[in-house]
């Protein structure tokens, strides 16, 4: 079962808050032991803050692409060929 960012949160909180057992905490709600210590080292060095989604990776166009690449081996800037 997948378990949301929420509820990993939750159950962080209620062996680093309350003192709930890890192992009846997992027996309870089917939780894997081995992701809730993981959850609970994350929610002790980071928080809350630990738990919130990072930004999605950045796409990039083929035109951007192709005029990284040029710059890094050309040493200039990329000139598409259909542009003159």
């Amino acid at each position: 079962m997948r378990y949301t960012t929420a509820e990993k949160l939750a159950f962080a909180k209620m062996h680093v808050d309350e003192n709930v057992p890890i192992h009846e905490i997992g027996r309870k709600y089917e939780f894997a032991v081995s992701t809730l210590k993981y959850c609970c080292n994350l929610y002790r060095r980071y928080g809350e803050a630990g738990f919130r989604r990072g930004e999605k990776a950045r796409t990039y166009t083929r035109e951007e692409k192709l005029k990284a690449i040029a710059e890094i081996i050309g040493g200039g800037p990329f000139e598409p060929s259909g542009s003159a």
